[in-house]
């Protein structure tokens, strides 16, 4: 069991029950989703994303020794019993467009996967089922599905089709704005609701292209008082609330 606490890395043998320090170099900055992956006793991976160091530290030795097998910028990083490593770059430069980074060597060499967009995914978070697959969440980009094929041949799947944010202003009177990114062509919805859960307003019920929108909500003929705005595209869906005050 190992975890960071107050820019630390420390680890315990003995169920929680007592911790030892194996390593203190986290910097201020080095703020992480998924900082540790403990494969075995003896090979433990950091991601760094701060100034120095930042990339992937690795041990053989049970968090004795360290050293840097990947120089990016990272938040997560994930193994598996067979070596593999995967980690998600969070910088992104005319150099590396916030990558995906897999070895299957633990840690000696990498390759980077290619992007699901033209424009490269900010990760921020990555996890594994029982089936091999991969899924990476993103800033603002949605989640993704990847299964790691052979070698480093790769299939991505976007499987978070939208996503809806809060409107602005927030309170209102009595006009407010909504924005909403489509990721993928897609039949949508989204309505209004008070508090009892009376719809009282179709903003959208149309099939639309992927991109960033933003819309409208004129609360005119609504008296004051607490709603929400539900956006939903198949089984999915995202609701948030909105105040108008007269």
């Amino acid at each position: 069991m190992g975890y960071v606490s107050g820019h630390k890395f420390y680890k315990s043998s003995d169920i929680g029950n007592s911790f030892d320090l194996l390593y203190a170099g986290y910097s201020s900055s080095n703020d992480v989703n998924k900082p540790i992956s403990v494969l075995n006793n003896e090979h433990i991976f950091l991601a760094m994303r701060g100034n120095n160091p930042n990339g992937i530290l690795r041990s053989t030795d049970g968090g004795v020794t360290w050293e840097q097998v990947l120089f990016r910028r990272v938040a997560t990083v994930l193994t598996n019993t067979d070596g593999l490593i995967l980690t998600g770059s969070t910088v992104a430069s005319i150099y590396d467009t916030n990558k995906i980074y897999l070895s299957n060597n633990y840690g000696n060499s990498w390759d980077s996967l290619a992007q699901p967009t033209k424009w490269g995914i900010y990760i921020t978070d990555m996890v594994k089922d029982k089936a091999n697959k991969y899924f990476f969440g993103t800033s603002g980009d949605g989640l993704y599905e990847i299964e790691i094929i052979t070698g480093v041949e790769e299939q991505w799947a976007q499987i978070f089709h939208f996503n809806l944010f809060q409107n602005f202003p927030n309170p209102f009177n009595h006009k407010t704005k909504i924005q909403y990114m489509v990721s993928g062509r897609q039949f949508i919805s989204l309505k209004i609701y008070d508090l009892l859960g009376r719809e009282v307003a179709i903003l959208i019920d149309e099939e639309i292209q992927s991109g960033n929108y933003e819309i409208e909500f004129d609360a005119s003929n609504l008296t004051s008082g607490i709603y929400f705005y539900q956006m939903k595209t198949g089984e999915l869906m995202q609701t948030k609330k909105m105040i108008l005050l007269k």
